[in-house]
């Protein structure tokens, strides 16, 4: 996903930079040496990965939990593609 030019700790330090409001990306483009371009980049992908996230959070609120004398009901489908039933306590 990241480019292995320029460290973690940059990228984050960027990222926080531009989402808390701190600077623009022209003014960190030129702070840190590193291209808008790859910022924007660097931002796009963070965005499409919240958006992915936030999905699979509202996939996950929006299923169905059953509940049988106080105990949760869940299909557990491991890798082998068999499923089997899991009880647990609410």
């Amino acid at each position: 996903m990241w480019s292995s030019k320029y460290s973690e700790d940059i990228k984050e330090k960027v990222l926080e930079m531009y989402l808390h409001g701190e600077a623009n990306v022209a003014k960190i483009s030129k702070k840190y040496g590193i291209p808008a371009s790859t910022i924007k980049n660097w931002i796009s992908l963070y965005w499409e990965e919240e958006q992915a996230r936030a999905e699979r959070s509202k996939a996950a609120s929006r299923r169905k939990r059953r509940f049988v004398d106080g105990k949760e009901l869940r299909v557990i489908r491991p890798t082998s593609g068999s499923a089997y039933i899991d009880w647990r306590r609410k």
